[in-house]
C-alpha cells in the first residue's frame, strides 16, 4: 500500500523554514526528501516564486540525479514523481514536504486534505514586515528586481489597497491568518510556531512537537547546535550574511565580477531600507496588524 506523505511544513516563506527541516531531519522519525520544496500541491508556481535553470528537466532529475542530487525547490507535477521522491523513506514514522508556497497558494489545503486527511501541518510565522523586507532583499540580491525599495513598497501599497494583489505578491505572503484558517478548518492538527521562539529556544519547541507527534524526545540527539542566526533578519550584517547565504552559491554559478555587482546590491538595498519613510511605515503596521498579533501570541 501507498505511504501517504502526512507531515507538511507550510512556510511561512523567508520565515526559517530552512532551518526548522535541518532540525527535523536529524530525527529518526521524521523522513526528509531530497527536494526540501516538491511544490506538488501547488497547481501554477510562478516565476516570481521558482525559475529554474534553462537546461533543468524533472524528468532527467529522477532518471540520473536523483536521489544523490539534493534540490531545494522544484516543481513536481506527476503523481509517479511525487511518490518516487519518497521512495527512500523505511521505517520513518513521518514523511515530510517542506513547501512554502502552500501556505499561500489558492486551493492547496483542499488538495492536501484530499490526499491525506490525516496529515499534521506546521505554520512557521515570522513577523510580517521583516519578512516582506526580507523576502524584497532577497530578490534584489539575486536580480530578480531592480526596482528602488520605495517604488517597490508603493506598488505593493497599491496593490493591496485595490484589492487585486496577486497571492505571491510581497504584501500577499506577510498575510497569515486567512491562510492559516483554511488550514485549521480542515485539518485538526494545525502547529503554529513563531520564529522568535524557534530562535531563541529551539529545544523547548522541538519538544512540544514531539509530544504532539508523538515522537522521541528530540534531546540529547545533538540537534541543538544548528546556528539559528541563520533564520534572523538578513538586514543586519550585511557581510556577514553575504558570506553565509549568497557567496558559495554564486560561486558555482558567477565570475568574481558578477558576485561582486550582487554584494553591492545588496548594500545599496541595506541603504534603501535604512531610509524608509515613517508614513510607509505606519501603513503597513496597519496592514499586518492581526498578522503580527499570531507571531507574537501562537507558538504550539
Amino acid at each position: 500500500m501507498e505511504r501517504k506523505v502526512n507531515l507538511f511544513l507550510i512556510g511561512a516563506m523567508r520565515a526559517g523554514t530552512t532551518s526548522l527541516v535541518e532540525l527535523l531531519s536529524r530525527h529518526p522519525d521524521i523522513y526528509v526528501p531530497p527536494i526540501k520544496e516538491p511544490n506538488y500541491f501547488t497547481e501554477d508556481l510562478p516565476k516570481e516564486l521558482y525559475s529554474p535553470p534553462k537546461n533543468f528537466s524533472i524528468d532527467h532529475y529522477f532518471e540520473k540525479d536523483f536521489p544523490k542530487k539534493r534540490l531545494h525547490i522544484a516543481h513536481i507535477q506527476r503523481k509517479e514523481h511525487y511518490e518516487k521522491l519518497y521512495s527512500g523513506a523505511r521505517n520513518e514514522k513521518y514523511l515530510l514536504d517542506a513547501s512554502t508556497a502552500y501556505l499561500y497558494a489558492p486551493g492547496v489545503a483542499k488538495r492536501i486534505y484530499e490526499y491525506n486527511p490525516e496529515a499534521k501541518i506546521i505554520v512557521l510565522l515570522r513577523d510580517p514586515w521583516e519578512r516582506m523586507l526580507s523576502h524584497i532583499y532577497m530578490d534584489y540580491g539575486l536580480g530578480r528586481t531592480k526596482e528602488p525599495l520605495d517604488e517597490i513598497l508603493n506598488r505593493q501599497l497599491d496593490s493591496h489597497n485595490a484589492n487585486n494583489a496577486s497571492w505571491f505578491d510581497y504584501v500577499s505572503m506577510s498575510l497569515y491568518h486567512s491562510k492559516i484558517e483554511e488550514f485549521q478548518y480542515l485539518f485538526s492538527n494545525v502547529k503554529v510556531l513563531s520564529l522568535k521562539e524557534l530562535t531563541t529556544n529551539p529545544e523547548n519547541v522541538l519538544n512540544k512537537l514531539a509530544i504532539d507527534f508523538a515522537l522521541d524526545s528530540f534531546k540529547d540527539r545533538g540537534l541543538m547546535k544548528l546556528n539559528m542566526s541563520q533564520a534572523k533578519s538578513p538586514l543586519n550584517g550585511i557581510h556577514q550574511k553575504y558570506q553565509k547565504h549568497f557567496k558559495s552559491y554564486l560561486r558555482k554559478i558567477f565570475g568574481s565580477k558578477l558576485r561582486q555587482l550582487v554584494f553591492n546590491k545588496m548594500i545599496e538595498f541595506q541603504r534603501q531600507e535604512n531610509d524608509i519613510s515613517d508614513k510607509f511605515k505606519k501603513e503597513f503596521e496597519i496592514i499586518f496588524s492581526k498578522d503580527e498579533l499570531i507571531c507574537e501570541s501562537r507558538t504550539i
